[in-house]
């Protein structure tokens, strides 16, 4: 494709918003800093707009040996920044609106723009949703240039704003918290959600934000804001609890994320797999939920795991049972996931007749290696 972008010093100021602007609505300009020689400055602090559509490949800048297990090369494009004598550095990645609701992949790199021998990978991160996120940079020499290669995840096109940042925005890029999370149901829909914290990291901390996402949804929403709390001594306060009561049955993504003056940390993360029940029906006069016929049905309730699964493409998955306490693996499956063919099932009564009721289910995406986890209490 050609770059139009070398025509614009012909053209008038008023026209050449009116093209950015138009090919930022509509996703089809190509961005100027495709290429690495082109490749933009991020100056602290000042966000920039960009997006992946109808960028290619400099195959003679890339490093594909380095890289090949880390990325997959399909739209990328080139920034990079200049560090001071500042110890700490995040790189915010907000507003993805992509195709395939994939994201983007980032990486960093120390090294000599276009001289893919000198490449040092410092970050290489897919992240896999269009939450706003941050990665974080410590430890970087100071006054030097660093490289930033962005590209759609997995062939994905997206829209996206990035920003060298002094201050984190959004969630850490980390999918392991600092501790775990705990459920405690206390009706239909309706559920406790438990977590402590080490005192060590309690001045760091200003509140917590408690964020869900359904599958079915493209970003996380805030559910709740908790405040650090002290005791009447003035000492942190280490244990909390929230309630939340979920909208429907579906699988749930949870988020603790703890707040502090410029950072902010992943607390816990978990998976709640909440799925409705066979035979389960929901009365139009007062909205309880019933069973058909209460011994039959909960028997075969008991009997079976269900996950309702969610892609957004027909796949080939492989699916792995653990028991949750002792992490022993219990048995493995093929599926073939469609969109009519959602909700995978397999009959458990002879672990449960084992004494094994709590289920670790990995269910991993053969083309992509992409690995979720769900955890479910029969």
């Amino acid at each position: 494709m050609v770059n139009m972008c070398k025509y614009f010093q012909y053209l008038s100021p008023l026209f050449i918003l009116s093209f950015l602007i138009f090919c930022w609505v509509e996703s089809t300009c190509q961005v100027i800093n495709d290429n690495i020689e082109n490749r933009l400055e991020l100056k602290l602090n000042k966000p920039l707009l960009s997006n992946t559509t109808d960028c290619t490949l400099q195959w003679k800048c890339l490093n594909h040996t380095l890289t090949k297990k880390l990325i997959q090369y399909h739209n990328d494009q080139w920034f990079f920044f200049k560090t001071t004598q500042l110890k700490k550095y995040f790189i915010n990645v907000s507003s993805q609106e992509c195709r395939d609701l994939r994201g983007v992949q980032l990486m960093v790199i120390r090294g000599i723009a276009c001289v893919p021998e000198s490449y040092e990978i410092l970050k290489c991160v897919s992240l896999g949703d269009q939450n706003d996120v941050f990665l974080k940079l410590d430890n970087l020499k100071p006054d030097q240039e660093y490289l930033i290669l962005i590209d759609g995840y997995l062939n994905d096109f997206c829209a996206f704003q990035i920003e060298f940042s002094d201050t984190s925005k959004g969630f850490p890029v980390e999918d392991k918290g600092l501790v775990p999370m705990k459920f405690a149901p206390v009706t239909d829909f309706h559920f406790e959600i438990y977590w402590s914290v080490p005192n060590s990291i309690t001045n760091l901390i200003r509140r917590y934000e408690i964020y869900r996402k359904d599958d079915f949804e493209f970003k996380s929403q805030l559910i709740h804001e908790v405040p650090q709390g002290f005791n009447t001594k003035g000492t942190p306060r280490l244990d909390y609890v929230v309630e939340d009561i979920l909208p429907d049955f579906g699988v749930y993504h949870y988020k603790i994320i703890g707040i502090g003056d410029k950072d902010r940390f992943l607390i816990g993360n978990k998976l709640l797999s909440y799925n409705r029940p066979p035979g389960y029906q929901k009365d139009s006069k007062d909205t309880v939920l019933k069973m058909d016929s209460p011994t039959s049905t909960l028997e075969n309730i008991q009997s079976w795991l269900e996950i309702d699964l969610h892609y957004p493409r027909a796949c080939k998955l492989k699916i792995s049972i653990f028991d949750a306490s002792s992490q022993k693996f219990l048995r493995r499956l093929d599926f073939n996931y469609n969109p009519s063919n959602r909700l995978f099932k397999t009959n458990i009564k002879k672990f449960r007749e084992q004494g094994i009721f709590y289920y670790r289910i990995e269910v991993v995406h053969e083309e992509t290696a992409n690995k979720k986890s769900h955890l479910i209490m029969k």
